[in-house]
């Protein structure tokens, strides 16, 4: 198998906290994060808020600001260590072989500024393009997004624009260098669904033509079925669970994913409470005691005394056997992938998968 386009390795990132009390502490808000992308492969990172997604992408983009620092671990790109390399160089990666997408496009859209100017600046920042040849591209990549007469919405401002003609540009902008590596940190989450279902197609369509690999960050169990080939389930900054995304979502093995299937709408009688996960996501641990006890356990029904605070926090083990499967939204060629759980109990299947158990 081809080496990974991106590989994140046994991460670590604190968050300084000022005590006036009790002293500086640094609080663990992403532990032991481990997970490769390989080029071409859509990734789905799920989860709470809260829970360390869109930390995650800021990292790997080098974007973490002061209190909060990574403090161990590794993140290759293309087989270089994005940890080791200085802001220049990160500089020239991002917006060009590396892109992200916000929540909000208004943090990627200068308000001052038409989007003509803005997505110009964003080619010649990394290829010395002519304004013409720049200013066709731009055009095309908005045509591309679904953006009608894209040479009237170049002359515009993004306040002359709808939320979800916006986030269209964003988008634009991230994938106008074809970037090797894009990351959507919940992009769709303020639309409407039919302008979500839209913009997932189309950004999908793209990556699949230009061979980019795309992180997508989400709530949403459904939308990531159906547009993402592997899920990674994170709780408290871990990843908890992790695997081909129809194994993981079909046949969860953490009790946390279980909850987060149970608790969707769909498939369930309308007009009934919705099954709930009780409590909330629990605040990062100070780093000396990060590594213990597994931190969904309050919040578990399968909780025993090895998952208490004191003891060691579950590693992460192997819990099915190699999937073998073409992504029916993405075509993409047959790829191997097991799925894998951080927890002492992880919940198995009877052969007809009605029935679930815990392993002793």
């Amino acid at each position: 198998m081809n080496a990974p386009l991106l590989q994140v390795e046994q991460l670590d990132c604190v968050v300084r906290q000022a005590g006036v009390l009790t002293g500086d502490a640094d609080l663990a808000v992403l532990q032991q994060l481990d997970f490769s992308l390989q080029r071409g492969r859509i990734l789905g990172l799920v989860g709470e808020s809260g829970c360390g997604k869109s930390m995650t992408g800021n990292a790997i983009l080098g974007l973490l600001e002061p209190p909060a620092r990574i403090v161990r671990g590794r993140i290759l790109f293309d087989g270089v260590d994005l940890l080791q390399q200085d802001e220049a160089a990160l500089r020239g990666l991002r917006g060009d072989r590396i892109a992200m997408v916000f929540q909000d496009p208004m943090m990627t859209l200068n308000p001052v500024l038409r989007i003509d100017t803005q997505m110009i600046e964003a080619i010649q920042a990394h290829h010395p393009l002519p304004r013409k040849q720049a200013l066709a591209r731009a055009a095309t990549a908005l045509a591309q997004l679904g953006l009608h007469d894209p040479q009237q919405r170049l002359r515009e401002y993004p306040h002359q624009l709808s939320g979800g003609m916006r986030q269209r540009v964003a988008i634009a902008i991230a994938l106008l260098n074809q970037p090797a590596l894009l990351i959507a940190d919940e992009p769709t989450t303020a639309l409407d669904v039919t302008t979500q279902r839209q913009i997932v197609q189309q950004v999908q369509a793209l990556c699949r033509e230009q061979g980019s690999a795309l992180i997508w960050i989400s709530h949403d169990l459904a939308l990531v079925s159906s547009l993402a080939d592997e899920i990674c389930v994170m709780y408290a900054g871990r990843i908890v669970e992790r695997g081909p995304v129809q194994a993981v979502l079909q046949q969860p093995r953490h009790p946390y994913t279980r909850g987060l299937i149970d608790a969707a709408p769909a498939g369930h009688v309308p007009g009934q409470p919705l099954p709930q996960i009780p409590g909330n996501v629990p605040l990062p641990p100070p780093l000396s005691q990060a590594g213990r006890g597994c931190a969904f356990a309050p919040r578990c029904g399968y909780a025993s005394a090895r998952c208490g605070e004191t003891e060691p926090a579950p590693p992460e083990q192997a819990v099915s056997a190699t999937h073998r499967a073409t992504h029916p939204a993405t075509h993409h060629a047959t790829h191997r992938a097991t799925q894998r759980v951080r927890c002492h109990h992880p919940l198995v299947y009877s052969a007809d998968g009605a029935t679930e158990a815990i392993t002793p």
